[in-house]
C-alpha cells in the first residue's frame, strides 16, 4: 500500500505475494475520498476494524490513513486560517479499496478542529491486545495531536470518536 506524496492524490494497493507477479488490486484518489484530497502524503496503515452494515474483507483488515497535505502551506510558516485540502481521516477496506469511514471537518463538536492537513502517518493501535485497531493518534498541520477511539462493530456513524488532546503550536493564537 503506498501514496503519490507530492506527485498526486492517489493511493494504491498491489498484491506482492508473488514478488515476481505482482497483480494491481486498487487505485482511490480525490474521486473516490472526495475533493480535499490534493497531495497524499500520509502512508496508509494497516489496521483490524469492524464496521457493522458495511461489506468487507472477510478478515477486516482496513487501512487507515490522513488526507494529506495542501500545498498552500509552502509559501508560509503557521497558516491560520486553516486548509482547503487535507483536512480529513479515512479508514477503507484494504482488500476492496471501499470507503467504510471518513471524518472531515464539522460545523460543531470535536471535528470542528479539523481545519488543518493531515499529511502524517497515523499511528494505529490495539490497546487491548484482542486484535482489533481500538485508537488512532495523528497530527496535523497546526501542531495539533488527535486521539480517536474505534469502537469496532459499531455503524460508519458512531465508529470513532475523539479529539484535539494537545495544541503542540499555538493554533489559538494570531501569531505567524
Amino acid at each position: 500500500y503506498f501514496s503519490q506524496g507530492r506527485g498526486g492524490d492517489n493511493y494504491y494497493a498491489l498484491d506482492v505475494t508473488d514478488k515476481d507477479q505482482p497483480k494491481y488490486m486498487w487505485t482511490l484518489g480525490s474521486s473516490d475520498l472526495g475533493s480535499l484530497v490534493q497531495q497524499s502524503w500520509s502512508t496508509p496503515t494497516l489496521g483490524r476494524v469492524k464496521v457493522s452494515g458495511t461489506t468487507q474483507n472477510p478478515q477486516r483488515l482496513v487501512l487507515i490513513f490522513g488526507a494529506g497535505y495542501d500545498s498552500a502551506e509552502d509559501a508560509q510558516g503557521y497558516n491560520s486560517a486553516g486548509n482547503t485540502y487535507g483536512n480529513g481521516l479515512f479508514i477503507v477496506d484494504a482488500v476492496r479499496g471501499t470507503l467504510l469511514w471518513s471524518q472531515t471537518k464539522t460545523v460543531s463538536g470535536a471535528f470542528a478542529k479539523m481545519t488543518h492537513a493531515i499529511p502524517s502517518d497515523v499511528a494505529v493501535l490495539d490497546t487491548n491486545a484482542d486484535g482489533w485497531s481500538d485508537r488512532m493518534y495523528v497530527g496535523d498541520m497546526a501542531g495539533q495531536l488527535w486521539r480517536l477511539d474505534i469502537t469496532g462493530g459499531n455503524a460508519a456513524r458512531g465508529l470513532v470518536a475523539g479529539g484535539v488532546i494537545a495544541s503542540l503550536v499555538a493554533k489559538a493564537e494570531s501569531t505567524p
